[in-house]
């Protein structure tokens, strides 16, 4: 098999000389400055928001828990999420903040228990939530 067609190949040269018009926020509404990843300790911060969604989002979960993990990882994001990171630690870290968000979001509209996870404040199934729950922007 043979790959990288001459027409390919120049459809790839055309491609790398166009510049990236791709631009995209994810928390329009705060501030705009671009901060570098030198004054961020992103392992630490990984460190944490794992802690954190284990101890609050894991198995055993109430609505108190699930609103300090949602203030929480706001609040890191709000730090974290408009930052220009060279290396990809920093790019991680934006991805889990995000993950973080919609799983946080997830389980505070899932008011029930299902499953392996628990929740102390609806320690019931109920069957209205037998159904995937679908997290959308509002920005």
């Amino acid at each position: 098999m043979i790959f990288g067609s001459a027409a390919g190949k120049g459809a790839s040269a055309a491609a790398l000389s166009m510049p990236d018009q791709y631009s995209a926020s994810l928390l329009p509404e705060w501030e705009t400055e671009k901060r570098s990843d030198e004054d961020l300790n992103s392992k630490d911060l990984r460190n944490s928001l794992a802690s954190l969604m284990w101890r609050d989002v894991g198995i055993t979960r109430s609505a108190d828990s699930l609103q300090n993990a949602q203030d929480k990882v706001d609040f890191w994001s709000r730090y974290v999420v408009d930052r220009e990171f060279k290396a990809l630690p920093g790019w991680e870290l934006q991805n889990m903040l995000l993950v973080s968000q919609l799983m946080i979001t997830s389980a505070i509209e899932r008011r029930e228990s299902r499953g392996v996870h628990y929740r102390s404040d609806f320690p019931e199934t109920d069957p209205a939530f037998q159904k995937h729950i679908s997290v959308i922007s509002t920005s």
